[in-house]
């Protein structure tokens, strides 16, 4: 809840991801198989990242504008991008996303598109 409360107060602007996905045997190494602090971070779940936070943020208060703020356009400030990346204007890269906010479903191995499922 801090991290909601952050957002809504400005002291954060932004939400990222390290997306970093890995075979499970970059997950089980040698003498530190099961080691949680030794194993490779992460794993395969960036296609849920924006219904996830976008449920989560729709029931803080936070708008779809709001959103888009925090995983678009302050990240291409960021990272010196806000030129040509993060917001919807002419002249600017069209990178869409087509997303139903209303949509409800379970995550299960069967709609999860990684090589490596955590779902199974």
């Amino acid at each position: 809840e801090r991290l909601w409360a952050a957002l809504a107060s400005g002291d954060l602007d932004m939400v990222v991801s390290d997306h970093s996905p890995c075979i499970p045997e970059m997950k089980q190494t040698g003498d530190d198989e099961g080691n949680f602090l030794s194993a490779w971070g992460g794993i395969a779940s960036l296609q849920f990242g924006l219904s996830l936070f976008w449920t989560e943020a729709k029931k803080r208060g936070f708008s779809i504008a709001d959103v888009s703020q925090f995983l678009s356009h302050n990240p291409s400030k960021l990272c010196g991008l806000q030129d040509t990346k993060g917001q919807l204007k002419e002249g600017m890269d069209a990178d869409l996303v087509i997303w139903d906010p209303e949509a409800k479903f379970q995550v299960c191995s069967i709609i999860v598109l990684t090589i490596s499922n955590t779902y199974e």
